[in-house]
């Protein structure tokens, strides 16, 4: 399907097989159990017969594994059959423009967009973006009113550089009056492009960014 991702999730796969498996050499352990369970029967001395409690045990404990390696797979068609109703909901998400809680951000021809919310008032509000190694870039002031608030960021470093296109984080930081923290959130936005799969489900992709679907804020079109 065109916009997921061909890194899909093999977790499900995998422990499918690790069931199957798992209950085929219980099959094969049971069977040479009962074999050799067999044979001890047919050559056992009438005189001083086998005690039949260790292996009847043996036998509810075989019965124990199985049940539980059935119940195990049960467990994951409706793990798998969830993940795709997921990934069926997060393509609807391609080719429209979201907003949602995060810091990273996709510069791409020389611009980008961030957000940010301010809790409360602030006295002083101060932006760093940093690049992909954790580096900081530039350093900037933010608006200082309560509410969302937007910062155009035009690729360039602190020395008028113009950076490469690429995934950029900003951090956001405000104080009040009394010299305390406010506390901010910041948000990314831009057109899903596709659909990731990885172990903990499926992601929304805008370019290189990825975006959980429990962090979207809203649908802008």
């Amino acid at each position: 399907m065109t916009g997921i991702s061909s890194l899909t999730n093999s977790s499900a796969t995998s422990n499918a097989s690790n069931s199957t498996n798992a209950l085929a050499n219980l099959s094969q352990t049971a069977d040479k159990f009962l074999t050799l369970l067999t044979t001890q029967l047919k050559n056992q001395d009438p005189l001083s017969p086998m005690d039949s409690t260790q292996f009847t045990t043996q036998l509810v404990q075989f019965s124990a594994v199985e049940q539980s390696i059935t119940t195990n797979k049960n467990l994951e068609k409706l793990i798998s059959l969830q993940t795709g109703n997921q990934v069926s909901q997060a393509t609807t998400y391609i080719g429209h423009t979201i907003r949602a809680n995060g810091s990273s951000q996709q510069l791409q021809n020389g611009a980008a967009t961030f957000g940010y919310n301010l809790s409360a008032t602030a006295q002083a509000t101060s932006i760093a973006i940093t690049d992909s190694t954790g580096k900081v870039v530039f350093h900037g002031v933010g608006e200082t009113a309560t509410g969302d608030h937007s910062f155009s960021w035009d690729g360039k470093d602190d020395n008028g550089i113009q950076l490469a296109d690429g995934t950029y984080k900003i951090t956001v930081g405000a104080v009040d009056r009394q010299n305390q923290p406010v506390t901010v959130t910041t948000q990314v936005g831009g057109k899903v492009t596709g659909v990731e799969v990885d172990s903990s489900g499926p992601v929304l992709l805008i370019g290189s960014v990825k975006v959980n679907m429990s962090d979207i804020t809203s649908v802008e079109s």
